[in-house]
């Protein structure tokens, strides 16, 4: 495996209010139209709850306060280019239960929409997220997984790798 850009730092938020998730769809770099969480590549100097914070702001006006967010996961995603060279990033995921402010669309993500934790939108999100989202929100694990994307992310390649998050590898 020829990885090109080996290692992207990246954080990813699943907003909570209640029994619903604040997902909107991306207009810009992986997953274009996909349903996500907000997120985003980690700035020299900062935290990853810091990143989470920013992110959450910029991109759907929310304030999500550090003391709210609970880490449950580090996920490692292999994408695979049209030319056969792969990139990884590594995505710290957290689970933020409130927040501060309405939500609005902004520049790289729209349609904000409130979905019933029961009825996510996996049809409309990307193909990982339906095998790692589950174990997180409603097995309530913390875990450690790596996925492999063909080319342009629309498929997994392989199996998928889910396991326990050892304990020192917790964002506390």
């Amino acid at each position: 495996m020829d990885i090109t850009k080996n290692y992207i730092k990246a954080t990813l938020c699943l907003p909570i209010d209640g029994d619903k998730v604040l997902l909107a769809q991306k207009t810009r770099k992986i997953g274009v139209g996909k349903f996500n969480g907000t997120g985003g590549e980690l700035e020299p100097g900062e935290t990853l709850r810091e990143c989470v914070v920013r992110e959450s702001l910029k991109e759907l006006g929310i304030t999500i306060d550090q003391r709210n967010m609970e880490h449950v996961a580090i996920i490692d995603f292999f994408n695979r280019r049209m030319n056969g060279t792969v990139f990884r990033a590594r995505v710290w995921v957290y689970i933020a239960r409130g927040w501060k402010g309405m939500f609005r669309a902004g520049e790289e993500m729209i349609n904000p929409t409130l979905f019933p934790l029961g009825n996510l939108p996996f049809d409309s999100m990307m193909s990982a997220d339906r095998c790692w989202i589950p174990e997180v929100l409603f097995e309530k694990r913390k875990i450690r997984a790596k996925f492999h994307y063909s080319p342009n992310q629309e498929d997994l390649e392989g199996e998928p790798i889910i396991e326990d998050l050892p304990a020192d590898m917790l964002d506390l």
